[in-house]
């Protein structure tokens, strides 16, 4: 495999070790945590599984090889500053393969390592988060006393890393732009849908040992995997919980989505999806429930056959990314994508200019009726100027940013309409 892993993603990785990371703990709020790579080893023992380090050369004179030194600065004296391996030569992680660097990041995640009781699941998430910009990934390979092991893969382009919606969301819920409240009689709806279609299910492990369980109990350990499931108990206190019940009546209502996902992922029954979809409308939550997914209305703005109407391949390709990036809750990816086919359909007309060609569809889309063409001719303009004053594309630094997660619908779902628009006009007259 080449090297596909970037400078970029290996920084960031190293800096979430070296800093640590800020978990969801309640409605939003937040707690900054700390897992060393090591887990529960000294890093000698932990570099000795990876690394023959008697073997190493020592970068203090006064050790004869790589062990001494580490055990000197590490653990004697103390001096070396914590993450200090991840800019040693020494070691293959800042310059070597990705083979060498994927077999580090398993090793961190191994059950003889990790630490059970501490924030491994979670650092496990945002490795992958970051691993995934490069389409790769840590999985379960195997299982030692039912505790997973984990290799890698490269992801295909087309395939989407699933995240709860907890998790895809996390940076704006963090700063507060995405909010959501579901009362408790939902929340009691809810779960007496998880209830009615919950249903046995035969399962065999990794091992071939069959087993009988149920969706409800699934999709709690689906979720144990991304996170530890909490809510309020009766003391008022948000704390862990083994009660799917008192997971889904008293817990963070963005865990509450991540329920419904997985267990639409799970079920075999064909009403579970209309049901919640019925329940979000019937609650005033302006969200729905399609493929696994619960998106905001705005997500469903672009249907496929609209899509598949554009006139050339880039720019289908271009819409189906935006429409799969604000799926997945990456609107700074979709509102790229949308503007640059938006940018696209400006120069259809490719025997003049792009302003020329906007002419000609104003024309075609307003029959030269003064009014459409004004209106239109000023939607043009201003989704222009948006997209110049605006952090529409992620590397344009000195634009205008875009903070409020209502922006992003609003600029996703204004832009996508009027792209409709000109692809329904381009269908009628090709």
């Amino acid at each position: 495999m080449s090297n596909r892993i970037t400078s970029i993603t290996k920084r960031d990785i190293f800096k979430l070790f070296i800093n640590g990371l800020d978990i969801d703990v309640i409605f939003g709020d937040t707690q900054h945590v700390a897992y060393p790579y090591y887990g529960l080893l000294s890093e000698i023992v932990f570099l000795n599984r990876l690394y023959n380090l008697k073997t190493m050369i020592s970068n203090d004179s006064r050790f004869e090889n790589a062990e001494s030194d580490i055990w000197q600065h590490t653990e004697n004296n103390d001096d070396y500053e914590f993450g200090w391996i991840f800019s040693d030569d020494r070691f293959p992680l800042k310059n070597g393969s990705d083979e060498e660097f994927l077999t580090f990041l398993c090793e961190v995640f191994h059950p003889e390592v990790r630490n059970e009781q501490g924030y491994w699941k979670e650092f496990l998430n945002e490795v992958n988060r970051l691993l995934a910009n490069d389409d790769l990934e840590l999985y379960p390979i195997q299982q030692i006393s039912n505790h997973d092991v984990y290799g890698w893969r490269l992801v295909s382009q087309n395939q989407n890393i699933y995240l709860p919606f907890s998790q895809r969301n996390r940076d704006t819920i963090k700063s507060s732009t995405l909010k959501l409240s579901i009362k408790y009689d939902c929340r009691d709806a809810f779960l007496k849908a998880f209830q009615t279609f919950d249903e046995t299910l035969y399962l065999t492990d990794d091992t071939g040992w069959n087993y009988n369980s149920n969706t409800i109990q699934e999709v709690f350990k689906t979720i144990s995997k991304y996170y530890e499931p909490m809510c309020f108990n009766d003391e008022g206190k948000y704390a862990t919980t083994e009660s799917f019940d008192k997971f889904i009546l008293k817990t963070s209502p963005y865990c509450v989505f991540d329920a419904i996902e997985i267990f639409s992922q799970i079920t075999s029954s064909e009403e579970y999806v209309g049901r919640i979809n019925a329940l979000l409308s019937l609650h005033k939550l302006d969200y729905q429930l399609k493929s696994g997914i619960i998106s905001n209305f705005v997500t469903l703005g672009i249907s496929d056959e609209q899509i598949g109407a554009a006139p050339e391949v880039g720019i289908t390709e271009l819409l189906q990314k935006a429409k799969s990036s604000f799926n997945q809750g990456d609107k700074q990816d979709a509102i790229e994508k949308l503007w640059d086919a938006f940018e696209r359909v400006k120069t259809i007309y490719t025997d003049c200019d792009k302003k020329q060609s906007v002419t000609k569809i104003i024309n075609m889309m307003s029959s030269k009726n003064p009014g459409y063409s004004d209106m239109l001719n000023k939607e043009f303009q201003e989704l222009t100027n948006i997209g110049n004053k605006f952090r529409i594309r992620h590397h344009e630094m000195d634009k205008i940013e875009i903070n409020d997660d209502s922006y992003y619908n609003y600029f996703y779902g204004r832009c996508s309409m009027l792209i409709i628009l000109v692809l329904k006009y381009i269908k009628n007259v090709h």
